[in-house]
């Protein structure tokens, strides 16, 4: 009997060290898996196409990705200011605020992309050197070849529903217990325009709280784009969003996007036309300062809509419908963040295709696309909000060959 169980004992212990012995194995084979893996991952990261931002936007080094993380799809792009990069880079990203050729590269790799970059309306350019000079343009307009909105409708939704906030009753009681009616925050005084459409506004009995540079500073909350800033502007109804130029093709800022819609508020939009914005928000989501007939009337009906419950909460419906997703393309805080995986997924599928058989991508005139594509009262806007002469503004637009619009 006693012999019988040392030799089971021994078998016991043999089976012991036999399973030890393979479980070691297959932990090494893992381990080895998963060090090849995170191999594979690096050679993928390092094989990866590489976007060169000539120089930083007004010299701040945005952390701008493009990557699954943030992308949200298998897109990988290096994305860096690193000029040693210049000779494998894929695309060259070149900030309209620093356009000069003279500071260009010297020598340009036929299978490149430059691209011109803009998220101001500016047209202080002439850029008829750059005729058939760039490959795409990326801005906030609708037309570009790298669509870079400041927001969108399913980039708001997501930015709610994570944190929680889309929840109506919970908004609304909010402003019922604070009783604020509307907020303003600008901190550029020169768009004369709005500095006075606002001034009316508050003559025909707007109760209007005002903060920023323009106003001694006031600030709300911590400060723009802070959650403090956000939760400070959901007590309010509604929320001014001019915009400091009229007309602007597609010209939708942070003031539409975060100010108002994020911030829980309904937007009043003067500045880009009104079918402009419904191209790209949630439907019955804001008011437009040119549905009225005068600042009396508009105010009344803010007022009205304050006093009406029922009325007001139609405006944040939008916040609850699962249908408004996306109507433009996917977007993070920052425009342009998710617009340089625009930028890179156009260059991974032209990977894709043989040199000999892709496309030429071409903006034959810039100038023609970014002054000709513009809406003329915007261009004249910007001069007579500067209050520059009217022979002045004349004499500015014949000189590029653009015709007054009266």
């Amino acid at each position: 009997m006693a012999r019988r169980t040392k030799r089971q004992l021994k078998l016991v212990g043999l089976a012991t060290l036999f399973f030890m012995l393979m479980n070691f194995t297959l932990i090494k084979r893992v381990l080895q898996y998963k060090d090849q893996t995170i191999d594979i991952k690096h050679q993928i990261s390092e094989m990866s196409p590489t976007i060169l931002i000539w120089r930083p936007p007004f010299n701040l080094k945005n952390d701008y990705r493009a990557d699954s993380n943030v992308c949200g799809q298998a897109i990988h792009c290096r994305v860096t200011y690193n000029r040693s990069s210049l000779e494998k880079s894929d695309a060259i990203v070149f900030h309209y605020k620093s356009l000069s050729k003279d500071t260009m590269p010297a020598v340009r790799r036929p299978d490149q992309l430059y691209v011109w970059w803009s998220g101001e309306k500016n047209h202080e350019a002439a850029l008829s050197e750059y005729n058939e000079f760039f490959n795409l343009t990326f801005t906030y307009r609708r037309d570009s070849g790298v669509y870079a909105p400041y927001g969108t409708t399913g980039g708001i939704l997501d930015e709610l529903r994570a944190k929680k906030e889309l929840d109506i009753d919970a908004l609304m009681k909010l402003k019922r217990k604070s009783r604020k009616l509307a907020a303003w925050a600008v901190s550029n005084c020169s768009v004369h325009r709005r500095m006075k459409l606002a001034k009316e506004l508050i003559s025909a009995g707007l109760d209007l709280d005002t903060f920023g540079a323009c106003f001694d500073n006031r600030q709300l909350g911590e400060g723009q784009n802070t959650e403090s800033f956000y939760k400070a502007l959901s007590e309010y109804k509604f929320y001014l969003a001019f915009e400091n130029g009229y007309h602007c093709k597609d010209y939708i800022t942070e003031k539409f996007w975060y100010n108002g819609l994020r911030a829980g508020t309904v937007p009043v939009v003067w500045g880009p036309k009104k079918e402009d914005v419904e191209a790209v928000a949630p439907k019955y989501s804001f008011i437009h300062v040119e549905d009225f007939k005068s600042t009396d009337d508009l105010v009344q009906y803010l007022i009205h809509l304050s006093t009406n419950e029922d009325e007001y909460r139609k405006y944040l419906a939008w916040r609850t419908q699962p249908n408004y997703r996306e109507r433009a393309e996917r977007y993070g805080k920052k425009g342009e963040l998710l617009s340089f995986c625009k930028l890179c997924q156009i260059i991974l599928e032209r990977q894709e295709i043989p040199k000999e058989r892709r496309q030429m991508l071409t903006v034959p005139s810039l100038r023609e696309w970014w002054w000709g594509g513009e809406n003329k009262e915007c261009i004249k806007g910007e001069y007579l909000d500067l209050e520059m002469p009217q022979d002045g503004v004349e004499r500015f637009l014949k000189a590029r060959g653009i015709q007054l619009v009266s």
